[in-house]
């Protein structure tokens, strides 16, 4: 999945993000040795790339945070491995630097919480997700 993700156009990976990519990513990446983890981290990077819209507006920066994308990076932030640690931090500077006035999800709302969290990238994009019109 990596390779066809850093491999993939921007649409091919959006078509990959729609069948759930990231949530494996996600779901795994703790299993992993730190080789492996520094691959799907890149991969992540790369993903986060194709997406449409700068910084927060980034429709699949978006939909990462949504299904606790952001949460796993925060966890990387305090890895032992200097080399995560500066992928996640890398990654919460580009995608999610947001003073605690324009965060517009709280540090409250989790995505549990959170009624997008639920919906596939493809509904997020029909409702106007990532701020750019999709």
């Amino acid at each position: 999945m990596a390779n066809a993700c850093m491999c993939g156009s921007p649409t091919q990976v959006e078509r990959m993000v729609n069948k759930k990519v990231l949530q494996v990513f996600i779901d795994s990446v703790e299993l992993l040795d730190t080789q492996a983890v520094l691959t799907v981290l890149q991969t992540i990077e790369h993903v986060l790339k194709c997406g449409k819209g700068e910084g927060p507006a980034n429709n699949i920066a978006t939909h990462f945070e949504l299904i606790g994308g952001r949460r796993k990076l925060d966890k990387f932030q305090t890895s032992g491995n200097s080399q995560i640690y500066k992928i996640a931090v890398r990654l919460q500077e580009k995608y999610y630097a947001r003073d605690s006035e324009n965060d517009i999800f709280g540090d409250a709302m989790m995505p549990e919480e959170n009624a997008y969290a639920t919906m596939e990238f493809e509904d997020f994009q029909r409702v106007g997700g990532g701020g750019n019109g999709l």
